[in-house]
């Protein structure tokens, strides 16, 4: 594909604060989740049949935390995922207000990643005209 030296520049531009935008907000909701989790939900699914006894060991210090975190956060957004770990009622029993941090932070997480990657795969294949 070609493309004129302007708009590859405001498209590089669209990445990069893409990317920027990515870098600090998504970490810092993983993060605001995972020290914010209600001990109500912990304690209600971070237990037998839902998870393993090494898992439970696992996830329940910081950094492993944040798997934690991701796996009980797609699991809300998409129920369907927890039909392995049987977690499908968990969206009904998370409080709104964590519901809707999860909410932001995948809304966030999906465009921003398939916006990132896009770039990084259509950018550098890109024919330049002057």
């Amino acid at each position: 594909m070609s493309l004129t030296q302007s708009t590859f520049d405001s498209l590089a531009t669209i990445l990069f604060f893409c990317i920027i935008f990515a870098f600090l907000t998504v970490p810092t909701l993983w993060l605001l989740l995972t020290f914010l989790t209600p001990k109500k939900v912990l304690e209600k699914y971070l237990k037998q049949p839902h998870f393993k006894d090494s898992e439970i060991e696992i996830m329940t210090s910081f950094p492993t935390s944040l798997l934690r975190t991701s796996i009980l956060s797609w699991i809300t957004v998409f129920p369907s995922l927890g039909k392995k770990r049987k977690l499908e009622g968990i969206r009904k029993n998370i409080p709104t207000w964590y519901k809707a941090l999860i909410f932001l932070w995948i809304a966030i997480v999906i465009p921003s990643m398939v916006i990132i990657f896009g770039g990084l795969i259509f950018l550098p294949s890109v024919n330049i005209i002057k």
